[in-house]
């Protein structure tokens, strides 16, 4: 606080803070300016963070983020960049794609497309990659910081499936960190891990926002925006302090009986995968957008997922308890072998591995560890809910069956000679693109 003679230059790296109060009368204006700024961000979460109140300006901001070669970020920015301030310092090349929600609604996959215009839109996501290691720089003239909030529009996007419908891809619209609680939305959010696509909730899971990460939403029906208060902008510091804090309120807070969580993680050693199943009574088997999220896949490295009779796929799957059975499908990128875990039970809960006959108990075994060949598999697992364990194997196996078939005949049947079918009866079909033997 206080005021900067001049209009000096600053450096900012990684991880370090500047955070510039307003003044005690609330008048309007900046009364702090700063000339050229340099902001480092190392590309791996640790950023320098400004916030300020209604009275800072900055006449240069350079924003520089090292990216690594061939890897995938989720960049969002809080103003409009033109495309010419953005540059590479080492020369290589880069792109920068947006998602387009309208043709995953009506496709049901894709969405992925160059930009176009002459700059990047404030608070809207993209995807960047550069064919080397190198460092993105982004200067924007004339930065002006007011404490205000921001409203990320959602905008719909009609599709026949729910589970394809409306999602968004925007971004933090803060030069700070923001803590996921924090929001003003409670529905899933999926972020990019630097690997794959993970779903979190707020309220479920602690996870803060770092400066210029963008995330993908699904409108909720009767939700017009997500709203980010401006008094939830911290610098690093607060946010680790932040974060420890919410922990610990959670443990405290316990388990809430009417939301159960069963977290899932499947692995191969070198990287894992996860999905949750929330059992809840005053939700439905059916897709929610206010509770459920869609899988994204990710091509390479283990997928884990539930299904639904329709045969949606599921990151995180509200469902009231039902007959205590919830399909579990995987994918294995090679063969091998491979664990399925369950970190956190709020209540317990076994899987059953078609394949082998093993239930298998996770509060009284641990981790499963089973072979598996490289490809997808719908119908290998099931996860029951333990209660007083009255659900059978046979019941299991029955119930797996009927699901399959129920999930069958909503889809598309082919047979081994290409011709289509309502009905799959015995033989061997190609059911959603996997072979099925009936």
């Amino acid at each position: 606080t206080g005021y900067i003679e001049g209009t000096p230059d600053a450096d900012m790296h990684p991880g370090s803070g500047l955070i510039v109060s307003g003044d005690d009368n609330g008048s309007e204006g900046p009364k702090q300016n700063l000339g050229d700024v340099n902001l480092e961000d190392d590309g791996e979460g640790n950023s320098a963070a400004i916030i300020g109140d209604q009275n800072l300006h900055i006449d240069n901001l350079h924003v520089r983020i090292n990216v690594k070669g061939g890897r995938w970020y989720f960049f969002a920015f809080p103003w409009d960049v033109p495309l010419d301030k953005i540059s590479m310092d080492n020369g290589s090349d880069y792109v920068f794609r947006y998602y387009d929600g309208e043709e995953r609604a009506k496709k049901g996959n894709g969405g992925w497309k160059d930009v176009k215009e002459k700059h990047l839109k404030a608070a809207r996501g993209y995807i960047f990659q550069s064919s080397g290691n190198d460092v993105l720089v982004l200067s924007i003239e004339d930065v002006k910081f007011k404490k205000e909030d921001k409203y990320n529009e959602l905008v719909t996007h009609v599709s026949e499936n729910l589970n394809d419908a409306s999602w968004n891809l925007m971004g933090n619209p803060y030069l700070s960190y923001y803590d996921l609680a924090d929001m003003d939305y409670t529905a899933p959010v999926t972020v990019w891990d630097g690997e794959k696509y993970v779903a979190i909730r707020p309220g479920d899971d602690d996870y803060q926002f770092t400066p210029y990460e963008a995330f993908f939403v699904q409108k909720p029906e009767g939700e017009e925006s997500v709203t980010f208060s401006a008094d939830g902008q911290m610098t690093k510091t607060q946010a680790e302090t932040d974060k420890l804090q919410k922990a610990a309120a959670r443990r405290v807070r316990g388990i809430d009986p009417q939301r159960l969580l069963v977290n899932m993680v499947l692995s191969n050693d070198i990287t894992e995968d996860r999905t949750r199943v929330v059992f809840n009574e005053r939700t439905t088997h059916n897709y929610e957008t206010a509770c459920d999220a869609a899988k994204f896949e990710t091509a390479g490295i283990p997928q884990l997922y539930t299904i639904d009779n329709e045969g949606v796929r599921y990151a995180i799957n509200e469902r009231p308890v039902g007959n205590g059975v919830v399909l579990i499908g995987y994918t294995a990128p090679a063969p091998g072998y491979y664990t399925i875990d369950a970190p956190r039970m709020d209540t317990k809960v076994y899987l059953y591995d078609a394949q082998t006959g093993e239930k298998h108990h996770f509060d009284e075994d641990g981790e499963y560890s089973f072979y598996s060949e490289a490809g997808t598999f719908e119908r290998r697992f099931s996860l029951g809910v333990r209660g007083d364990d009255t659900t059978g194997i046979e019941e299991m196996e029955d119930d797996m069956e009927q699901s399959t078939d129920e999930r069958a005949e909503s889809q598309t049947i082919y047979d081994l000679q290409g011709r289509k079918h309502q009905r799959s009866h015995k033989g061997i079909y190609i059911i959603n693109g996997e072979k099925v033997v009936k």
